[in-house]
Formats: structure tokens, sequence, C-alpha cells
């Protein structure tokens, strides 16, 4: 009589295993799995895979960027990271981690900082000389200085920006002088473009398609559908920079009751918020651009739990992987550091403590960022 012949397993196809498999799996998970063999090794190289991780969501959680002096080595400023708790109440307990350090002559809070599908950009929000600007991914450790750049303006600003056309992140910079009797009326403005995975930057001839005296570039801006997002307020108008076809265009109206304040990220979609109904009272309007293509926003009403004054005065930051909308305190002192979560659909908040290390001085909360798997050194 004759045995049975063993079966054996059939492999499956290195596509399946590639950008079936592989992309469900947490980013540092994928991180460590580059050690199996050269063809993983690059996977993190390519554009195709990288959509497709993005696309699933693998790492859900959000990390709190900070950047704090310390009270020993003025001459260095640190950088922190802290992961928020999943839906809890009460003291963060997950570990505060020291990133990098950097000199700094004078301590800034480099309030211009933000991220984008795990990316930072760190710099200050308005610089009257050129100075060095940094990328840095958190997950993979990976920092790059961008160029200098030689031209002569009053004040420099930068915002980082991705389109998923062509899978490429792309940095702007904008250079702009102002009116001597008035400094809020721009003069004139002009503009480069870093690409990441390039070695220079490039001058770009912009055509503007409103009146961009008194649009402040400094002021915070949101990457989403493939353009950069500023609050023109003046003209009540959101300006939109197309980060792949690198044009501007304004063609997308602020809500008309919406007098002041500034734009978020709210759940993938723009949002604009009026910080005047902070001074007044203890509540934020909120407005989301939920149809984007026909400018169709949507107000929520957000109470406070208690007086602003006692929460440390908040404002939003965005939305985190929760969904929960992130509200960063302005007060800035060394010790304990509250952060409060708005449940936009609940209608609830809930509040966090994070205890930053004793010795660390003033300290800024810039951003708060997901991790990534894009390479700044391919």
């Amino acid at each position: 009589m004759e045995a049975n012949p063993v079966c054996r397993p059939q492999e499956l196809p290195a596509e399946i295993i590639c950008f079936q498999i592989l992309p469900r799996l947490p980013t540092k998970l994928v991180i460590q799995c580059r050690l199996v063999c050269k063809l993983w090794y690059s996977l993190p190289r390519h554009p195709s895979f990288l959509t497709i991780h993005r696309s699933f969501r693998c790492s859900p959680c959000t990390h709190l960027l900070f950047t704090t002096s310390d009270d020993t080595t003025a001459a260095l400023q640190h950088f922190l990271s802290v992961k928020l708790n999943q839906e809890e109440e009460g003291k963060n307990n997950n570990p505060i981690t020291h990133l990098f350090s950097l000199k700094a002559s004078s301590y800034s809070f480099l309030g211009g900082t933000h991220s984008i599908n795990g990316l930072i950009i760190i710099a200050d929000p308005v610089n009257t000389k050129p100075v060095p600007v940094s990328v840095y991914n958190p997950c993979t450790q990976e920092i790059i200085k961008l160029p200098n750049t030689s031209c002569v303006a009053e004040c420099f600003t930068h915002h980082l920006g991705f389109t998923a056309s062509t899978n490429e992140y792309k940095v702007l910079q904008v250079h702009w002088s102002a009116d001597g009797n008035d400094e809020r009326y721009v003069t004139s403005l002009r503009f480069k473009i870093f690409t990441l995975g390039t070695t220079s930057w490039r001058h770009k001839e912009l055509h503007l398609p409103f009146d961009s005296r008194s649009l402040h570039f400094a002021n915070k801006s949101v990457c989403l559908h493939g353009g950069l997002h500023w609050m023109y307020m003046n003209k009540k108008i959101i300006v939109v920079f197309d980060v792949g076809a690198e044009r501007f265009r304004a063609n997308v109206p602020l809500p008309r009751d919406c007098h002041s304040g500034n734009i978020v990220k709210v759940g993938g979609c723009v949002a604009v918020y009026d910080d005047k109904s902070l001074v007044q009272q203890d509540r934020m309007l909120l407005w989301i651009l939920e149809d984007y293509q026909n400018h169709v926003w949507v107000r929520k009403t957000i109470i406070f739990t208690s007086s602003r004054d006692k929460l440390g005065y908040p404002i939003p930051m965005g939305t985190i992987h929760t969904g929960e909308l992130l509200f960063k305190p302005t007060l800035r002192d060394s010790g304990d550091v509250w952060v409060h979560l708005y449940n936009i659909e609940k209608e609830c908040f809930r509040k966090s403590k994070i205890s930053l290390p004793v010795k660390l001085g003033l300290w800024s909360l810039p951003t708060s960022y997901d991790e990534s798997l894009f390479s700044l050194r391919s």
C-alpha cells in the first residue's frame, strides 16, 4: 500500500504578500519586516505600497509632538513625543519619548511646525531671514534639512503639502515684503517650491486669482484634497494652492456667519472655527465643509465643560484617529499638560493629562502626527 504523499502548503504569490497582507500591518511592524529579505526591505519606497498602507490606516494612534527648553542646557531645544490614550479619561500613562535635540541660539515655540501623513516640517510661522527648515519622520527617525534659499525679502514662511496623483510631498516657501506704513498689507510676493527627494528649490511664478495684499500666508494652512488651504477672512474665501498643478485658486466661499477664526482639519474635511466666540462665551462655533465640491458647510456648536481660562485657553488642532477633535492649551508652563478631546458625534469632552519631565522648562505643543513609512532618503 502506497503512503500518501506529503501535502506541501503552496506559497502565496509575492504580489499578494506584498500588496494585500503586509500593508495591513502596523507601521512599526512593517519596518521590522524589512529585515526579512531584499524585496520586503524595498517595499516602503514603493509608491503603490505606501498608498495602500495609508488607506488601511493600520496604525490607529495619534502622537503629540512637544518642543521644550531645558533649564540646564538653554542652548538645546528638545523634541518629545507621547502617544495619546485610546478613548480613556485621566492620566496618560504612555511613556514620553525623546526624539532629538537641536541647537537653538534663542528658544522658539516653532508655531509654524505642522504635519501631514506622519511627516513633520519644523519651522517658525514667520522668519525675517532665511533659516534652516527641517522635515522629520518620527517613525523612521529620518530627518533632512532643506537647502538654504537666497532671496531678499522681509519675511519667510513654509507650508508642507502632498499630492496623491504623484505621491509627492512639496514645501511651498513664501517670501513677502510689507508696506512700510501698514505691515498688514503686502507689497510683493515670491514663491519657491522644494519637492522631497530633490536637491534644490525651484522659483515659481504664480498667478494669484485674488487680491493678496492682506492675505497672511504665515497663518495656519491645512492640506486636503491635494491642496493647501488658507482662511482669507478679508475676502470671505478660502485660498487653495494645488500641490500637484502648482497653482492657486480661490473658489471656496467661507460661511456667511463666520467672521473670524482659523482653519483646521476635521474628519478629512476642511473646517473653520470662530475664535471670537471663545472670548464672548464658553462655546465655540465650528463649520465643517462636508461637501467640498458644492461648498456645503455644516455648523456645529461646541460647549465647553468649564470656563475657558480654567481649561488653559484651548484651541483646536484637528481630529485624531478616534475622530475626536483635539484641543491644546495655550498656557505654557512646566509640569502637567492637560489636552481636551471633543467627541463631535456624542457632543462630549474627555481630557488627558501628560506629565512632562520636571527639569524641562517652557513647552509648546505645535502639532500631532500619525505614523508613516515614507522614507526621506528615497
